[in-house]
Formats: structure tokens, sequence, C-alpha cells
């Protein structure tokens, strides 16, 4: 789904101006930015939440040529979900996967 496609169900949803639901739409995308920036969990509803880590610095290898490398500490961003849409995930792609197969 793209930006433009959130804005326009937001404004047929709440019966809001396109304008307004995009103006919402990029400040929660700030305050989501501001938020996660802190390393402070941000809640998605009923989904889970979204939240930055930090990853320390490790040494790796390069699979095709077995050297050892050094790979810098860096920003993660995870999204653990919830209990209760991981179920509705499970009860309505599950079945659908089987239907392909």
């Amino acid at each position: 789904m793209r930006k433009s496609e959130i804005i326009q169900e937001v404004a047929r949803r709440t019966g809001i101006h396109p304008k307004m639901a995009e103006y919402m739409h990029d400040s929660l995308m700030d305050i989501f930015a501001e938020t996660l920036c802190t390393l402070d969990r941000v809640p998605i509803g009923h989904l889970g939440y979204l939240q930055a880590t930090i990853n320390s610095h490790c040494e790796g290898r390069n699979p095709k040529t077995e050297e050892f490398i050094w790979i810098p500490a860096h920003a993660k961003l995870c999204f653990p979900t919830a209990k209760s849409f991981q179920e509705r995930l499970e009860r309505e792609l599950l079945p659908q996967k089987d239907a392909r197969e």
C-alpha cells in the first residue's frame, strides 16, 4: 500500500479532507521517528510495536571467501507483533497458502 492510498483510505473512513489526512499521516510519521530515535517503543494499535535497537560491533565472516570481516555497530528497527495479531495472520493467511499448493 502506498502513502497516497493510505491517505485516501483515511480520508474516506473518517470523512476528513485528503489534505488533512496527509497532514495527520506526516505528523504521525514524525512522531514515530522522534520516539524511535530515543529508543522508546512506538505502539501500533493492536498490531504490535516498533522499537529501535543498537547492535554492537562484531566480527563476521564472508561465506564465499571465509575471510573474517569487522561489522560496525548499527541501528536496527524491530517490529514484534502482538499475540492476537499473530494469531489472526496465521488464521487468515495459512488457509490461503494451503489452497495455492
